[in-house]
């Protein structure tokens, strides 16, 4: 797949890079090239630290996601960091109006949010573009195999193109998402609770809002999405363990009783991805994503949004913060793990305020009035995307 605009630091490709490229040493290492790692990076790498961003897929690659910055004060933070899209990305790009909640027996509840949606491939290329212009180095096919800390400083092997190489650096960022190497290694005991990620593609139009992100839910946990990316229609959601097929099967014949899907219209494509939901270890204390110099963001620390499940936006802002607690911590005023702690803090308290006001839900759900429960939903949806609006500068 070939994606305008995408490019790597300093031309490092396979086999070249173990033979061109001497350093191993660094300032920050951040595993992991989405949109949290990318800014981490980005941010490093213009404090005037040698960084460098690893990535275990080959660029550009694509992600089992929706590709939306759902919350404004998360486009704030990439219009401030990263700017306008170029065009490259802008063609790339289309823009929800919000979200509408279907529910059976209640009226059609919609969350204005001016929503852009792109594809992940075309996002993450351009910001990894963005961290090596600001003068971070960029390996992709570089997979994290061992890590540890030492003497204040942490050994890192990664392989690349079947060679093993042996790094050194001040510091760790582990942007690895939902199945993080970084948190596997460093916190093995932690178990976040996995869904099966899921993602359909109809070459159809169905009769929904081609302007909205459609939300389906059917009691607290099952809950699917359709959107439309121009004539292509998109099934979304999650699936327990050892039901991804039988949950797919219900949301399409969900689709072809209610909204004019045609039964027989086979997908174009599928595909998925282990989906980590919002932890309430994470705010309660119970596990900190900080351990001394090796920092966890996004997925990888658990920081998605309770209810809504944001998790691009709640990347960016963490990045942010493991960024300036490393630069802090270079110039001696801070451990990297105390800053970080204490920048996430106010994340963590907007986590439980936010499960708190979830806590409608399940009584209105029994209440068995759809209305209820659709206004219920829709509120809690409403706190979760609007969460840190007023926050970002």
């Amino acid at each position: 797949m070939h994606v305008q605009g995408y490019c790597l630091s300093a031309g490092l490709q396979g086999d070249s890079l173990v033979n061109e490229s001497k350093r191993t040493e660094w300032d920050v290492v951040v595993v992991g090239g989405g949109p949290g790692g990318a800014l981490a990076a980005k941010k490093c790498a213009e404090a005037g630290m040698a960084t460098l961003l690893l990535e275990k897929r080959q660029m550009p690659r694509d992600k089992c996601c929706t590709g939306m910055v759902m919350a404004e004060w998360g486009q704030q933070i990439v219009q401030r960091e990263f700017g306008d899209y170029p065009q490259w990305v802008e063609e790339k790009t289309i823009y929800l109006a919000g979200y509408s909640l279907h529910i059976p027996g209640a009226e059609t509840r919609t969350l204005n949010i001016n929503t852009p949606t792109t594809w992940r491939h075309t996002l993450d290329t351009w910001m990894c573009d963005c961290a090596v212009e600001a003068g971070a180095e960029l390996w992709d096919r570089a997979r994290l195999v061992d890590l540890s800390q030492a003497g204040g400083r942490c050994q890192l092997k990664v392989k690349l193109e079947g060679s093993d190489i042996e790094l050194d650096s001040n510091f760790v960022i582990g942007a690895d998402g939902s199945y993080s190497v970084v948190r596997q290694l460093i916190w093995p005991d932690f178990k976040p609770l996995m869904r099966h990620g899921y993602r359909v593609c109809f070459e159809t139009q169905l009769d929904l809002p081609a302007d909205r992100f459609n939300m389906f839910p059917s009691g607290l946990t099952d809950i699917f999405f359709v959107h439309q990316k121009g004539d292509e229609t998109y099934l979304e959601g999650v699936a327990a363990d050892g039901k991804l097929d039988e949950t797919i099967e219900e949301a399409r014949m969900y689709l072809v009783q209610n909204h004019g899907l045609d039964r027989d219209l086979e997908p174009a494509w599928r595909d998925g991805c282990a989906v980590q939901l919002a932890s309430p270890a994470l705010w309660s204390g119970e596990f900190k994503p900080a351990k001394d110099n090796i920092l966890l963001i996004g997925d990888a620390g658990g920081a998605n949004a309770p209810i809504s499940g944001e998790g691009l936006a709640m990347a960016l802002k963490t990045g942010v913060d493991a960024a300036g607690a490393i630069v802090e911590s270079q110039r001696g005023k801070q451990t990297a793990q105390d800053g970080y702690l204490r920048s996430i803090d106010h994340i963590l308290s907007v986590f439980s305020e936010i499960s708190r006001h979830g806590a409608c839900m399940p009584a209105a759900l029994e209440s068995g009035d759809a209305d209820r429960f659709s206004q219920a939903m829709m509120a809690s949806w409403d706190r979760s995307l609007n969460a840190f609006h007023g926050d970002i500068d």
